[in-house]
């Protein structure tokens, strides 16, 4: 880990992002200073993600690790200081699909715009 920067002390791990993306996330977590780990340990300081479903998200979850969006990244950068989690934090369903298969069309209505309030989720 890189001694300054606004990620100085700070371990970041990914998830469910892309490997183009992961690539650009482990270079700009060590511009802004911070440390790079591919497999989540309790060590690690912050996850990065798009979905919540993940195994590393929700063993983040369990040890009180905070997990962000890449934007969180992005807002590190922009104001060269460590942004707050609670702006980048994902929605409970961000990043999952939820089935209403056996429901009639007004529960799946109902369904929809429940799980639509909890994040962005894809409707089958």
């Amino acid at each position: 880990m890189g001694s300054t920067g606004p990620l100085a002390g700070v371990l970041v791990c990914c998830s469910g992002i892309a490997v183009e993306e992961r690539q650009r996330v482990r270079e700009l977590v060590h511009e802004l200073g911070g440390g790079y780990a591919a497999d989540f340990t309790e060590r690690v300081s912050v996850l990065v993600t798009r979905s919540v479903g993940t195994a590393k998200a929700r063993a983040a979850l369990q040890c009180s690790t905070p997990v962000v969006r890449p934007s969180w990244l992005k807002a590190c950068a922009a104001s060269a200081l460590l942004a707050p989690y609670e702006a980048h934090t994902p929605h409970p369903l961000e990043g999952l699909t939820v089935t209403a298969t056996g429901l009639d069309e007004r529960e799946k209505l109902q369904v929809a715009d429940k799980v639509s309030r909890l994040g962005k989720v894809h409707h089958c």
